[in-house]
């Protein structure tokens, strides 16, 4: 009797909500450590511990990582003291994490006469001096009218000991009178830190880091000179942040969002141009999309900033049917994806309109998404995806495809993640760091392995009907990939849902894809094994349906690409 190949592509991902006999063939009913490629599912990179040196080490204090970011070739790290009581910044370097001296600042108020960066202070009775890196200002004007100004100098190079109410000059000229002792400040502890790289300043070289992490002062650091921002609240710990139409934004518990004066992220001076919004719902993300408008999450809806300045701002609700979890909402492909208590949103634009709209993205894995185990999610952007980390180990893909429809699949790392984001190296390419609840730097998206450990990936297939009440014999598999290197899987399949099971068996490709005619050295390519390497085993068992279950462990294995599978089938008569 003649055998039947039925041929099924691997395309649409998990799918966990749909009854055995709804998902599609080539959908995937389980998976691990893979992720969806327009050409199939890839599995997942590894990751690898970081600290700058040879032999990386812990981020030194307690707890979990709490922030991690990149700036001018070099990574930096928040993480809780040893003893718990606060929180301290640490940077990557040749001999593993060193720590970071904060600036001093001094509060001033009766400001009169306009202090600028690089201008030497002295203290009109103590005589101290100190350097100016940073004038960050709340209110009032230099001119005096209608008020004097007030603020805080981020001062260095302090000589002596400053006097709380005590004038400050430039040269002999009185300024401003002195609020505080030249105070350097301590981080409170247990923040999650909110991180982005914004460059106010326009000229080449002026790139800094901006951050909140809802327990201290949102900062600006540029790698030399870290200084808090003054805000227009009593208390100033922000808990999200972001850049927009050169607008500094800050969000407060309560529903208040504010921005400071135009291009100068360090003034909060209403007469300068900051001001204050009220969305009447917790804040839960803040995210600039398109250059057009600014996407702002809250805890039972989202609204949708519009115009381009402090005079144009307007508000408007894009859906109050559902709210976003804190720290959910990444820009993906054009589009903004964000979890809800109903799954994955995404807004997109409708172009009939010249507006934007709403729409679920999750329905096949949404019994996976609720907001007790979901932590935050990072997008990894050159792969198009935003990734949902949870609190058991456990990150859901969602890769947006070149058709524009979105397929979830799963990551599982031996670690768990407390922390990520995407940044731009020197060379503008696309680097994401992780920090992992052991204390750890990551670079993720890096290696074979999970930092040392096997990759384990393991997927299995949907059902696939050869002819609905017929049973059916099967006589052979083959598997089609791209992979770069011959490997070896171990194969299960499984008959009339799992009531009957074929032998595993151990299945070798028949090589890496072979390089383009012309393109590629003979001695490192194989001929024989074509762009497209399969794989291929006799089988044997009968059913009326069959399923594949794939797995892969190896730390040494370049990722691969399962593109389609072909059972081989014959009739072997009705079902009885």
């Amino acid at each position: 009797m003649s055998w039947t190949p039925v041929t099924f592509p691997m395309r649409e991902g998990l799918n966990l909500a749909d009854s055995a006999i709804l998902v599609k063939a080539g959908e995937a009913i389980h998976c691990r450590n893979y992720e969806a490629v327009d050409g199939g599912y890839r599995r997942a990179d590894g990751y690898a511990w970081f600290d700058g040196s040879l032999t990386p080490a812990v981020v030194p204090g307690s707890g979990p990582i709490r922030g991690v970011f990149y700036l001018n070739g070099l990574v930096y790290a928040f993480r809780n003291a040893t003893d718990g009581l606060s929180c301290k910044l640490y940077q990557s370097g040749v001999s593993s994490w060193a720590l970071v001296t904060l600036n001093a600042a001094i509060q001033f108020n009766t400001g009169t006469f306009k202090i600028k960066e690089g201008d030497t202070i002295t203290g009109a009775i103590s005589g101290a001096t100190a350097l100016v890196k940073r004038v960050c200002t709340t209110d009032g004007d230099w001119s005096g009218v209608p008020a004097p100004m007030v603020g805080a100098l981020v001062v260095s190079n302090i000589t002596g000991t400053w006097q709380n109410a005590e004038n400050i000059k430039v040269g002999a000229t009185v300024c401003a009178k002195a609020a505080s002792l030249a105070v350097v400040p301590v981080l409170q502890p247990d923040g999650k830190y909110q991180l982005l790289a914004n460059n106010f300043g326009g000229a080449a070289g002026t790139q800094r880091i901006y951050g909140c992490d809802g327990k201290n002062p949102a900062f600006e650091f540029d790698g030399t000179v870290f200084a808090q921002i003054p805000s227009l609240m009593p208390v100033n710990t922000p808990k999200q942040i972001e850049a927009h139409s050169n607008y500094l934004w800050l969000a407060f518990n309560g529903g208040s969002l504010q921005h400071s004066a135009i291009g100068n992220p360090l003034s909060f001076v209403v007469a300068l141009g900051a001001d204050q919004l009220s969305t009447g719902a917790e804040i839960t993300s803040l995210n600039s999309f398109k250059g057009e408008v600014m996407a702002i999450g809250c805890d039972d809806r989202v609204l949708l900033l519009y115009g381009a300045t402090s005079l144009t701002f307007q508000l408007k609700t894009l859906t109050q049917s559902n709210g976003a979890l804190f720290d959910t909402a990444c820009e993906v492909k054009g589009g903004l994806l964000y979890a809800c208590a109903e799954g994955l949103q995404s807004i997109g634009a409708v172009q009939q309109y010249g507006d934007f709209a709403s729409s679920a993205m999750s329905r096949k894995v949404k019994k996976l998404i609720n907001s007790q185990n979901v932590l935050f999610s990072y997008p990894a952007r050159s792969k198009g995806q935003l990734r949902l980390v949870m609190n058991d180990k456990t990150t859901l893909i969602f890769t947006v495809q070149s058709n524009g429809s979105v397929v979830a699949m799963r990551h599982i790392y031996p670690d768990q993640l407390a922390t990520a984001g995407s940044w731009r190296d020197v060379l503008g390419s696309e680097l994401i760091l992780g920090g992992f609840d052991n204390g750890r730097v990551a670079i993720l998206d890096s290696g074979t392995s999970f930092a040392g450990a096997a990759i384990q990936s393991v997927i299995r297939l949907a059902y696939v009907l050869g002819k609905r009440g017929r049973r059916m014999r099967a006589h052979r598999l083959e598997l089609e990939m791209q992979a770069s290197a011959p490997l070896n899987f171990h194969t299960r399949v499984e008959f009339d849902y799992g009531a009957a099971v074929s032998a595993d068996h151990e299945m070798n490709s028949h090589g890496g894809g072979g390089g383009t005619y012309d393109t590629a050295q003979y001695d490192q390519s194989r001929y024989s094994a074509g762009l497209y390497p399969t794989a291929s085993i006799p089988m044997r068992g009968i059913g009326e349906n069959l399923n594949l279950f794939i797995v892969h462990e190896s730390a040494v294995d370049e990722a691969f690409t399962l593109s389609a599978a072909t059972f081989y089938l014959s009739e072997k008569g009705p079902v009885r």
